[in-house]
């Protein structure tokens, strides 16, 4: 339920109320209050918390499937918080346990749960890479094979291969022991990959020749005005 989210006072619904420093960055204006269903939780988000926030950090070519905002903007905050000051709670609060409150707070916020799920395989991935050692290369070692996966299943599709996208559709289960214990990340995670990589994999392809469009075009008008560049991580550049 959304009203697991209150204001700080608990007399009221929680607003997102923000206001925007650039084309990514954003400021919180009010603060907001979660609890969680056996109580357990008690954790408030106060502007002072977050100085700076991008809402849900989604790479600008799977936008379609998840925005930056929309019913999961308390949780993404929530997250945001855990991870900029979960340290500092009593008791602390570890990474990996900041992943597992963001995916329940989605559920309390009616995001559908395949969806929920593929986010939070999406923020362990990040969560593993930055753990370095055995994690991040083996989280490595998964987004090769997930891209070498994606190659394979658009030339299956395209070839009418039907052997090859079979061996392509169980092959996330092999891949799901790279994420050991949590197999049921990997198994999302996989799937998920494999579902939102060819169109994701499309419209990188349809923005490089836009891009590439918009750069030759300004180059013959004389234009130093550089294209805009697609609504994710500001350093993105193709």
């Amino acid at each position: 339920m959304a009203g697991r989210f209150t204001s700080v006072d608990g007399a009221a619904p929680a607003r997102v109320v923000i206001e925007q420093r650039s084309d990514t960055a954003f400021i919180l204006r009010e603060g907001f209050r979660y609890r969680d269903e056996d109580a357990r939780l008690d954790i408030t988000v106060l502007p002072a918390d977050l100085p700076e926030t991008d809402l849900a950090t989604v790479p600008w070519f799977l936008r379609w499937f998840v925005p930056a905002y929309g019913r999961h903007s308390l949780a993404a905050l929530l997250h945001d918080h855990l991870l900029e000051n979960g340290h500092r709670l009593v008791p602390p609060v570890s990474r990996v346990r900041a992943d597992e409150i963001f995916l329940a707070a989605l559920g309390d916020l009616g995001v559908p749960l395949v969806r929920r799920h593929l986010m939070w395989a999406a923020v362990n991935l990040e969560t593993r890479l930055g753990r370095g050692g055995r994690s991040r290369f083996g989280m490595q070692v998964w987004l090769l094979a997930s891209l070498l996966g994606t190659a394979t299943l658009l030339f299956a599709l395209l070839a009418g291969e039907p052997w090859i996208l079979l061996g392509v559709v169980v092959a996330p289960v092999a891949g799901a022991l790279l994420w050991w214990p949590q197999l049921r990340i990997g198994l999302v995670a996989g799937y998920g990959a494999a579902v939102l990589g060819p169109p994701a994999v499309w419209i990188a392809l349809a923005y490089a020749v836009y891009w590439f469009s918009e750069t030759g075009l300004a180059a013959l008008r004389g234009d130093a005005e550089e294209p805009q560049r697609p609504m994710g991580r500001p350093d993105l550049d193709l």
